[in-house]
């Protein structure tokens, strides 16, 4: 059941966002019915959406009705204000001391993998070293552009030919040299930290800052890259 309660919706302004998309344009009244709830609690969760962007007002005159934004409309804008506060709750991490622990992380998602690698990728000032398939590769481009565009160093190596236009050189190495553990699919990247990612039937890698975990993947690495084709 969609629930849009994570991302700063009330329950009752969730609810009221799936009921318009059932009874399409639709008054305060006719939601709060379909809800079984108050005509004002109705109303107040319609304007409550169109606050957070979710609906839009098409009629003012009363019955004031409602329309729902696209789903997919709404999830981009979702996304796009998630986003923002990530940026800013990395700018804020970033200007405190780096003290404390660093553990290893297990992190599942397609998503989250690929989101972690573009911001090693576009944010660590020092070296930053890749091991990737093409179609990896090839959806990190953009990062691996704006990092060359920065002049920062960094080091690509993959068991493929690179994608067209790739913005830096790749260096193709062996597949058949990776660990039993790994695959030909998985992504390794060191940056601030280290990434080691799989893309099977479910995306799962994990990360950390731990000086360890970075010499371990550093090492495999580097092992790899000594097996150019």
């Amino acid at each position: 059941m969609l629930d849009l309660t994570p991302f700063g919706f009330t329950p009752t302004e969730s609810n009221a966002y799936r009921s318009l998309l059932d009874l399409g344009p639709s008054s305060g009244y006719a939601v709060a019915r379909a809800l079984s709830i108050a005509r004002a609690n109705g109303y107040q969760a319609l304007d409550g959406l169109v606050a957070k962007g979710a609906a839009v007002l098409v009629s003012d005159v009363t019955p004031r009705r409602y329309r729902a934004i696209q789903p997919r409309a709404l999830f981009a804008e979702i996304l796009a204000a998630e986003s923002r506060k990530l940026d800013q709750l990395e700018q804020q991490m970033l200007s405190q001391p780096a003290a404390g622990a660093a553990p290893v992380l297990h992190l599942h998602g397609e998503r989250v993998l690929m989101d972690l690698a573009v911001r090693m990728i576009v944010r660590t000032d020092g070296d930053v070293s890749c091991v990737a398939p093409a179609e990896r590769l090839d959806a990190l481009a953009p990062a691996f552009r704006a990092r060359a565009a920065a002049g920062r160093p960094v080091s690509v190596w993959s068991p493929d030919p690179p994608p067209q236009g790739f913005p830096i050189p790749v260096t193709q190495i062996d597949a058949s040299t990776f660990p039993d553990h790994l695959s030909a699919g998985a992504v390794l990247l060191v940056g601030d930290g280290a990434l080691t990612a799989t893309f099977a039937q479910e995306p799962e890698g994990i990360w950390s800052e731990s000086g360890i975990f970075i010499a371990l993947v550093s090492t495999t690495m580097a092992h790899l890259a000594q097996s150019t084709i």
